[in-house]
């Protein structure tokens, strides 16, 4: 099957995809998300920062959330030179004042929880729909579109295998925590050839957050990343919610100079799990962090700290631009090992 939008605006809430299916908008085609959160309803089973819960459906939602099980969605194509646009901002902001109100009692019950959090949108805002949701997807491919403005992150795999983005602009600006292309607890994810602008990461890796990534235990693996470029945002991370593991990450040739972090690889003190094999070559950007972060560390902890272990980092351009400093950094108790960083041009640091 195959729809087809001619130029025009096409005003609509959540949809759903079907396996063996196309979608194609043709030039000056916008399939434009509305800012009403009722027409994204009802709610389905998804996971939002590592954790599974029921959320608004995503402007495009594409199979159903199964920890346990494999694939039940695959061979799709969105493809054209057309635009999908999500309600931004002001849906965004609706659907968190719905959820603050719904759990008004818990976050007055638990005011030493939400003090933990980046913010008082932290837990509330977890409920909020992406642009594009994939869960236990396969073979899907998203070629030459503009994918802007979801109410969170703008493509989300989750327990997914086999994606592929190219040639598409994604832009989020003026969204809190606004994503761009977030592989979770996924593997053989591939994203080259794409311009971003995003509010927050340009693209999150992630695989779950303690504790129920750490019984989960999905990781993220086979993960490139190339010929990409940034125009803002935060960069290209992995973590902080890695609590399901990830391997083999390898990104090149990315000029990612207009982020702010940079390349960043991230985890909390409670997360557990690992990241390993990561290899960054032949990229510019503004600083490398290797770190432990503060946020959104609620949940009963892992038995032991994140490992960190054979990290790879050749010619790299490192500008010192956005940043005071440009840093390396181990802050306990995450573990690093296996460290090699040749043939790097370094100003500003």
């Amino acid at each position: 099957d195959e729809v087809y939008f001619p130029a025009g605006i096409y005003l609509t809430g959540a949809l759903d995809l079907h396996s063996c299916m196309a979608v194609y908008l043709e030039k000056d085609a916008v399939l434009q998300g509305s800012s009403d959160p009722t027409d994204y309803l009802p709610r389905i089973w998804s996971r939002f920062e590592g954790t599974e819960q029921e959320c608004y459906r995503s402007l495009l939602n594409a199979g159903q959330l199964d920890h346990t099980a494999g694939a039940n969605c695959e061979n799709i194509l969105l493809y054209g030179k057309g635009t999908i646009s999500g309600g931004g901002h002001v849906l965004a902001e609706r659907m968190i004042d719905i959820e603050r109100e719904n759990l008004r009692e818990y976050l007055a019950q638990n005011a030493a929880l939400v003090a933990t959090c980046e913010n008082d949108r932290t837990i509330p805002g977890r409920v909020r729909g992406r642009l594009i949701n994939l869960s236990n997807c396969s073979r899907i491919r998203i070629t030459g579109l503009t994918l802007q403005n979801g109410a969170a992150w703008n493509v989300h795999m989750i327990y997914c295998d086999d994606i592929v983005t190219d040639h598409c602009t994604l832009r989020s600006g003026g969204i809190w925590n606004g994503d761009g292309w977030d592989p979770d607890s996924s593997t053989n994810c591939t994203l080259f050839a794409t311009e971003f602008e995003t509010e927050d990461d340009s693209v999150a890796i992630k695989s779950g957050k303690n504790p129920e990534g750490n019984a989960i235990n999905r990781p993220t693996k086979h993960i490139r990343v190339f010929d990409c470029h940034s125009n803002g945002g935060h960069g290209i991370c992995i973590g902080s919610e890695m609590s399901g593991g990830v391997a083999d990450v390898q990104i090149w040739d990315c000029d990612i100079a207009a982020s702010s972090n940079g390349i960043e690889i991230k985890g909390t003190p409670k997360r557990g799990g690992y990241v390993r094999n990561v290899a960054v070559r032949d990229c510019t950007f503004p600083r490398l962090l290797i770190h432990s972060v503060p946020y959104n560390d609620d949940g009963i902890p892992a038995p032991e700290p994140p490992y960190f272990e054979d990290f790879h980092f050749e010619r790299l351009h490192l500008t010192g631009q956005k940043q005071e400093h440009g840093t390396v950094e181990s802050i306990a108790p995450i573990e690093i090992d296996g460290f090699t960083a040749p043939g790097h041009k370094i100003k500003n640091v």
